[in-house]
């Protein structure tokens, strides 16, 4: 069973391309009205990763100051694994 905060990021890559941790957490408190904690964020984006329900992409710094930028996508474990909390037909998403 996945947790609120898991669901709601699933929710989100689901429903756009491969996103950086902070516009996560946006959509989550735009979209979904509730806040979270950074340290919550990724903490919650670990462990699903460490569990398939995501995939990550760390892309080098552009130019200037700055560090480099991780991202991260949905996989098909993490779409029916939120078919499965949403109690929607586990193929409708893939």
């Amino acid at each position: 069973m996945l947790s609120r905060i898991g669901a709601s990021i699933l929710r989100v890559l689901r429903a756009a391309p491969p996103a950086s941790s902070s516009l996560i957490r946006g959509e989550i408190e735009e979209r979904l009205e509730f806040w979270a904690p950074s340290s919550t964020i990724y903490r919650t984006l670990r462990d699903l990763e460490r569990d398939g329900y995501i995939e990550s992409d760390i892309r080098p710094k552009g130019e200037g100051p700055g560090r480099p930028s991780q991202t991260y996508k949905i996989t098909a474990a993490g779409r029916r694994a939120l078919a499965k909390e949403d109690g929607e037909d586990e193929t409708s998403e893939l």
